[in-house]
């Protein structure tokens, strides 16, 4: 059948875009294998270790100038690692034992060793190096000439014990003979005088200041008590307590559900109903300062939710109680201060633990 004109037309149009594909293949063809001989024929470049060079049509934005830049080379003895966890020990509270090496120890066989001689300790137990700069905690790849190991005296729970003592010694005295040390062990009897005058002090000051917020009528819903607690920068923890906390970490006040033997749960907080709020602030273990802002908070959740704020005994307070919990609790915070234990500090945390 002979074709019409158009058909012819069309026909013509078809050769020309097939001619034209199949020229545009072959000029990209030769123009990758020119590039490919170029990149194959560059001397000195390593095409697997070589760093990976930007296409041309992909270039990221920069302000430097257009010039070639190496890249930074760290030396060996300057790579970046973590540091060394700092030293924690105190003769004010704790029993340490020290050892003495030449040549010096290895910290890996020296943790090995301690690790095969700890046992269950009745208290915490810390072994640190001397790096030359200080004591720090032991590295696995650090060499010491000097260690020494310590056991908390006292904790919560009470003064470490004469058994303790002796059977921490002991396996310090093991772990040292493993690697060929010498131990210069302390004198116990003082060790025991020291960790009962201690807890001595520890129970005058171990003190815990709660208050309580009740509602006038009405329970207090969850979703209130969460934006109050929120807004004053608490954060709900793991323990089902709100808390709030400073730059170092240390907790200055918490607030709990009183109401129910149920903590807070982040699930739960919609349909959470309580008849009792407990404020509470941890004398010892937050810096002097945490007492403003847990009576701050204490008054401003009462006034909030409104509802009541009282002590143990359901009396009401006011901003004047306050100032009179204050002027019994500066004493406390004189006295651990001239002790070396401020309120908050390190070794407090570690005591009232």
């Amino acid at each position: 059948m002979p074709m019409s004109e158009l058909q012819l037309g069309l026909l013509a149009v078809g050769i020309g875009i097939v001619a034209a594909v199949f020229g545009y293949n072959k000029w990209q063809e030769a123009r990758y294998r020119r590039e490919a001989e170029a990149n194959i024929a560059r001397p000195g470049e390593d095409v697997l270790l070589g760093s990976p060079v930007p296409a041309a049509g992909r270039r990221e934005p920069t302000l430097e100038a257009d010039e070639p830049t190496l890249p930074d080379i760290v030396p060996p003895g300057e790579m970046t690692a973590a540091p060394p966890a700092p030293a924690v020990l105190s003769q004010a509270i704790d029993f340490i034992v020290e050892m003495e090496a030449d040549p010096p120890m290895r910290g890996a066989a020296l943790l090995a060793a301690a690790t095969a001689q700890s046992g269950r300790p009745a208290k915490s137990v810390h072994w640190e190096g001397d790096s030359g700069s200080g004591w720090e905690a032991l590295r696995p790849d650090g060499w010491y000439g000097r260690v020494r190991a310590g056991m908390q005296l006292v904790d919560r729970k009470g003064p470490v014990s004469e058994q303790d003592l002796e059977a921490f010694e002991a396996g310090v005295t093991q772990a040292a003979s493993t690697v060929r040390a010498r131990v210069a062990p302390p004198e116990l009897g003082a060790a025991l005088r020291a960790a009962a005058s201690l807890d001595r002090f520890c129970g005058e000051v171990d003190i815990q200041i709660a208050v309580h917020v009740i509602p006038a009528e009405q329970p207090f819903q969850g979703t209130n008590v969460r934006a109050l607690a929120e807004a004053a920068g608490l954060s709900l923890e793991r323990d089902g307590r709100f808390r709030l906390r400073d730059e170092q970490g240390r907790a200055l006040f918490s607030l709990a559900n009183e109401a129910a033997a149920a903590p807070f749960s982040a699930a739960d907080m919609r349909t959470l109903q309580t008849t009792a709020l407990l404020v509470e602030l941890d004398v010892p273990r937050a810096p002097g300062a945490a007492f403003a802002r847990f009576r701050d908070f204490a008054l401003h959740a009462a006034s909030a939710l409104g509802g009541s704020l009282v002590d143990d005994n359901r009396s009401v307070l006011k901003a004047a109680s306050f100032e009179a919990i204050a002027a019994q609790l500066q004493p406390v915070y004189e006295s651990m201060q001239a002790q070396g234990l401020a309120a908050g500090s390190p070794l407090a945390l570690r005591l009232f633990s």
